[in-house]
């Protein structure tokens, strides 16, 4: 006798189910061990998640976006290249083919108890902006030709800073006795040192000569 259609509904659900049957129902239920390799990436992506700032600059539409926001989160997928890791003054960097990740050690600290300014603003640029947080406090100023000039005083407590090395001109110069790290874009100029225990960056988007960018530097105190 030919089975109804109802009927071989409940033939498959049945096979199914049988098939299924040791396949456990509830998350809690599922017996794993993940590698020590997976638990240590599995931490540092944790670790990454909780930072103040992670910046990754390498495309037009990335810069506009790390234009618009103070501290910006993106996600760094996992590498291929292996890193290298080297100590340097104040904290520890770990180059890839796509990017520099900065870690920070030895005299950190977790808050803001002495405020530093650039004493040399440039003739037209103008504060347009004062952002403060628990991390740090970052002031924009900006002149009529849309140029735009950033300065970040950070905690180095915990953070994490991860800069587009693959598009960028990246050299380290000397400046008031800091080493400071400078990278390069089309019209973004980037530097950042170590000092008093914290990260200062400071960010030109426009076009600005080295000269001109260390007199920036400089007149931090």
């Amino acid at each position: 006798m030919a089975m109804t259609q109802s009927e071989l509904k409940n033939a498959f659900r049945e096979a199914a189910s049988y098939e299924f049957r040791e396949i456990p129902r509830n998350d809690s239920e599922i017996a794993y061990e993940c590698s020590s390799a997976f638990e240590e990436k599995l931490n540092k992506l944790i670790k990454k998640n909780k930072m103040f700032t992670w910046r990754l600059i390498n495309t037009f539409e990335k810069r506009i976006a790390c234009s618009a926001a103070v501290f910006v989160t993106l996600c760094l997928t996992a590498c291929s290249v292996p890193a290298i890791r080297e100590s340097i003054v104040n904290f520890i960097i770990e180059k890839t083919d796509i990017s520099n990740d900065y870690e920070f050690e030895g005299n950190i600290t977790d808050t803001i108890t002495r405020e530093y300014e650039m004493t040399y603003i440039p003739e037209g640029f103008t504060l347009t902006d004062t952002f403060r947080s628990d991390p740090g406090i970052t002031k924009t100023y900006e002149n009529e030709a849309g140029d735009m000039i950033r300065f970040s005083q950070i905690i180095t407590d915990g953070g994490w800073l991860t800069v587009d090395s693959e598009h960028s001109e990246f050299k380290i110069l000397e400046v008031s006795g800091n080493e400071t790290h400078i990278y390069t874009w089309d019209s973004i100029s980037f530097a950042m040192w170590t000092e008093d225990s914290y990260l200062f960056e400071i960010s030109y988007h426009g076009t600005i000569s080295e000269e001109d960018l260390i007199k920036l530097i400089e007149s931090v105190e």
